[in-house]
């Protein structure tokens, strides 16, 4: 894995088996991922606070645009901030469950 940083230490490039992926900010707080070719992946909703992400917006579709009728995720998240569990923000759906162990370690 190979990793790129700004001038104000947030990460703009990972890199891992041929695989980029590039972030865009909005001060702190992460918006838009791209893929190698800078085509749009995702946009991220926050909330008042720092690094508080609420919605995840994929392109789901792949057409560089997050347009509407494509599916919005709600991110959970608990106590600390930490997110718990991904929600299809229409049907109310999980997608995905996040559990850590001490120590912030990821654990499926």
């Amino acid at each position: 894995m190979r990793c790129s940083y700004d001038g104000l230490g947030r990460r703009i490039e990972k890199a891992v088996r041929g695989t980029v992926l590039r972030y865009v900010y909005d001060n702190e707080d992460l918006l838009l991922t791209m893929d190698g070719a800078n085509a749009l992946q995702a946009g991220l909703i926050h909330g008042p606070g720092i690094d508080q992400p609420l919605l995840l917006l994929p392109d789901a579709d792949r057409d560089g645009t997050l347009s509407r009728g494509e599916p919005t995720r709600r991110l959970l998240t608990d106590g600390l901030g930490s997110i718990t569990a991904v929600v299809d923000d229409r049907s109310g759906t999980l997608v995905e469950r996040y559990l850590y162990e001490s120590f912030g370690t990821l654990t499926l």
